[in-house]
């Protein structure tokens, strides 16, 4: 199977192409989804024999993982398909690593935020403790994205998918291992966001989650180059211990981060027209956007009364990758509780 995208509001109706009558394909998707959407289904039936595999929870963990891999081994398929937000895609891109899998990988988000689709890595939970897989192997054969999945979902999903694609685009662009591929990426997806974001998540639009799907791919293509910095080593803790969705704890450590970050670029002015802000304007700019959208703006909000043990499990390989050396000091700072 060739490397192809389908981008489009009914895409999903190209699933057919990329598959040949009377292959066995495995199906990576919660009854959830299937119930809302049977157009997956609809688009796979009767080309091909489909075993389902629906035992996937948020933020995957390395047990269910292999649990997976231990039920479906001796079981051949000639394609994979994650049908999901990025959970359900990180979880088939894990199996495929651990169950040592070749058959290609058709990846179709569900959500407008982690990007996981356009990425090489895949992040699971072992003993609570967050694990990154980065493999050249694990970037899917095939995405298609189709924004009709990503526009009834919940309000709060939508508005941290959102914050994960946003930071994410804004961490790739100062990384240390940013290049200029991927600053133009994460341009193209923060002037999307500044677009659409706040429409896509208040609203069923169909073009403004149709922009926001294709601007969390972007931010995705972004960080497959430079990787994430120190919003994302903070946030891990704060989803495993305290139970704050993925994209929501990338965003409460940017409002303080972002000041400390944006003194170390040369010439900070594309991220900022992107951003729509001054140079003294990001915080501000950044809790009304939080709230426009019905986050929280800080750890205190959600019950979180010490920063110490968050700082304590900082994810130091992300943390590396940040344009600027940060202290414990800084990190407390960051966090600000």
């Amino acid at each position: 199977m060739s490397n192809h995208k389908y981008y489009g509001r009914g895409s999903i109706e190209m699933l057919c192409k990329e598959l040949q009558e009377g292959e066995h394909v495995l199906l990576f998707a919660t009854l959830n989804m299937l119930e809302r959407f049977p157009s997956v289904e609809n688009a796979l039936h009767p080309h091909v024999n489909v075993r389902l595999y629906p035992h996937i929870e948020p933020n995957p963990r390395y047990e269910g993982v292999m649990n997976a891999c231990g039920e479906l081994e001796g079981h051949g398929y000639d394609h994979i398909i994650a049908w999901g937000g990025g959970s359900v895609i990180d979880f088939a891109k894990a199996f495929r690593y651990y169950g040592k899998r070749s058959a290609p990988l058709i990846a179709i988000p569900t959500t407008a935020g982690t990007g996981s689709e356009a990425t090489q890595f895949a992040v699971i939970y072992k003993d609570g403790v967050k694990q990154s897989i980065d493999e050249p192997s694990l970037l899917p054969e095939c995405v298609i994205l189709d924004s009709q999945f990503c526009e009834n979902a919940p309000r709060h999903l939508k508005a941290c998918c959102a914050m994960d694609a946003y930071c994410q685009a804004i961490e790739s662009y100062w990384a240390r291992r940013a290049t200029q591929e991927s600053r133009d990426y994460s341009l193209k997806a923060l002037n999307l966001c500044r677009e659409c974001l706040v429409q896509a998540v208040n609203s069923n639009d169909p073009d403004a989650n149709e922009k926001m799907l294709t601007a969390a791919h972007l931010a995705g293509m972004a960080i497959n180059i430079s990787r994430t910095t120190a919003a994302h080593a903070l946030s891990y803790k704060i989803t495993s211990d305290y139970g704050i969705s993925h994209g929501h704890a990338v965003a409460l450590c940017m409002t303080n981060l972002f000041p400390m970050n944006l003194c170390c670029l040369d010439d900070p002015g594309p991220l900022l027209t992107a951003l729509g802000v001054a140079s003294d304007g990001f915080p501000e700019h950044f809790r009304q956007l939080l709230q426009q959208i019905g986050l929280e703006t800080n750890l205190q909000s959600l019950g979180i009364t010490s920063a110490t043990a968050i700082v304590d499990a900082v994810n130091l390989q992300r943390l590396a990758n940040n344009p600027r050396p940060l202290s414990r000091t800084d990190l407390l700072r960051i966090l600000d509780v």
